[in-house]
């Protein structure tokens, strides 16, 4: 009988062990599992986040960027004119000044052709050669005037000169201080971007990191629990197996055993109804309830008063 008991003991806490080990293990992986969606759940926020900042960092810096293109070209655009502006005062100079040369040269030879016609007007009337003396001074008066001309073209484009380089003076020059402070904040979105797209690529990766971590204790979870329903199923399996022994044991006929009715309650227990009148869990039927380790908790006989008497302890380490 001490044997017996023994044994009985022994399964038992066998049984026990094995079953609270997997619920502990289930328990465990499910804890780990919750931590793990925690994790990957918080870092997919802050992926998000940083993808949000590194967008709006983007935007940014496209506008900064349109903004030191336009100051540039505007202030390009004012220094374009302004050298066009002296390139054709250089061109209108050169081609001026090259005519003015040669009316120079011009009007150098009509002054010395004056001063020899002054000089040989002078002899003649010296000389009484009053003819004479009025005809050089007709010719003299003609090289007169065509001078006059030659200076007065030269005075022309001498203005002419004068007033492109004014005009040229008068351009106003290009100031590039919006472009460089332009060009400033540009650089500073730029680095913005660059710091926060590489924020955006490490909070991608944690939370890649994070969904595996995530998967794998999911998976563990599930292993989990097929070892306990698997280990629970064949608990089932072995208190049907007691109970068959059991109706074997209370000798009871095959009628009886026919009109057995046998349930196994979601707390894991198996209840065992029989010799009722009309059906196993008619009126007057005997109880018995085995725990989910398959040990007698509960036994009342056939047309047996109910009460506290009827439960049994199972044994204990």
């Amino acid at each position: 009988m001490a044997d017996e008991y023994l044994e009985r003991l022994v399964r038992y806490v066998k049984k026990r062990t094995r079953l609270g080990g997997l619920k502990a293990a289930r328990l465990e992986a499910r804890k780990r599992k919750d931590a793990a969606y925690f994790a990957f759940n918080e870092a997919s926020k802050r992926a998000g986040q940083a993808y949000r900042e590194m967008r709006e960092a983007r935007r940014v810096l496209r506008q900064a960027k349109k903004k030191m293109n336009r100051e540039f070209m505007i202030q390009k655009g004012v220094s374009d004119q302004r050298a066009l502006a002296w390139a054709e005062f250089d061109e209108l100079k050169e081609r001026n000044n090259t005519q003015i040369k040669a009316l120079r040269r011009k009007s150098d030879k009509e002054y010395r052709i004056i001063k020899k016609l002054h000089s040989r007007i002078g002899k003649a009337y010296k000389c009484g050669r009053q003819l004479e003396a009025v005809e050089l001074s007709l010719k003299k008066e003609e090289h007169q005037i065509e001078r006059s001309k030659l200076n007065a073209q030269i005075g022309i484009l001498i203005d002419e000169i004068q007033e492109a380089m004014q005009q040229a003076l008068s351009m106003p020059e290009a100031d590039f201080t919006l472009f460089e402070e332009a060009r400033r904040g540009y650089k500073q979105a730029l680095k913005n971007c660059r710091e926060l797209n590489d924020s955006y690529q490490l909070s991608k990766q944690e939370k890649i990191r994070s969904e595996k971590e995530f998967c794998q204790r999911r998976e563990e979870l599930k292993e989990a629990e097929e070892a306990l329903l698997k280990e629970q199923e064949r608990i089932r399996t072995d208190s049907l197996d007691k109970c068959n022994q059991i109706l074997n044991w209370t000798g009871m006929g095959d009628d009886l055993k026919e009109d057995a009715k046998i349930v196994v309650k979601d707390d894991g227990t198996t209840h065992i109804y029989y010799g009722g009148i009309g059906g196993g869990d008619g009126f007057g039927h005997g109880h018995i309830v085995l725990n989910e380790l398959g040990q007698v908790i509960y036994k009342r006989g056939i047309f047996e008063s109910h009460g506290s008497h009827n439960h049994k302890v199972p044994p204990t380490t």
